[in-house]
């Protein structure tokens, strides 16, 4: 999921913010598609995920849009946001 983020959260709401260091890394598919896959669960405790790099939004669209077999992440369940400034 990859677009613009408002911030629509409830003020009581958990969120679950990582940053990570690039797309298209080895170091980091593995632990950013089991946050994807236990999405649900995050979700019956009230809480957001959220994740972030340095990348930009079009680098994070291609990632997500790459293959797993390709080191791709394949479809996520949580947008992942573009610190290009380095700002946060």
């Amino acid at each position: 999921m990859v677009g613009f983020l408002h911030n629509q959260r409830r003020i009581w709401q958990w969120l679950v913010f990582f940053f990570y260091p690039l797309d298209f890394t080895f170091v980091c598919p593995t632990e950013i598609t089991a946050l994807s896959e236990a999405a649900a669960q995050f979700e019956a405790l009230d809480t957001e995920i959220l994740g972030a790099s340095v990348d930009s939004i079009h680098s994070h669209k291609a990632w997500i849009n790459t293959p797993k077999d390709s080191n791709g992440l394949g479809r996520l369940s949580f947008p992942l946001a573009a610190d290009i400034t380095k700002q946060v």
